[in-house]
């Protein structure tokens, strides 16, 4: 598909259910269709394999700008752009 998964949550949620969160990114940006394509792939392979007990949702975006830069390749796509160190103590 072209997209790569940047990071996956599983969370509860307030009406008691879960949450999965899969955040997609791909070198020119992620669009609105592009959720929409992975939510559906996703959701056909979920309902088959059946890996989560009891309800949830799937929820599918970018990673934002907030986005935490864990890979090497993360780096170097963001290269020479500003940015923003919040340092915090151990």
């Amino acid at each position: 598909m072209g997209y790569e998964l940047v990071m996956v949550e599983l969370t509860g949620s307030s009406s008691g259910g879960q949450v999965l969160r899969a955040f997609i990114d791909a070198p020119g940006g992620i669009l609105l269709e592009d959720c929409e394509q992975v939510s559906r792939q996703v959701s056909a392979i979920l309902d088959v394999e059946d890996p989560i007990k009891g309800e949830y949702s799937l929820e599918v975006s970018s990673p934002g700008v907030d986005r935490p830069l864990v890979r090497p390749e993360h780096f170097h796509r963001f290269q020479g752009s500003q940015v923003k160190v919040l340092m915090r103590e151990a």
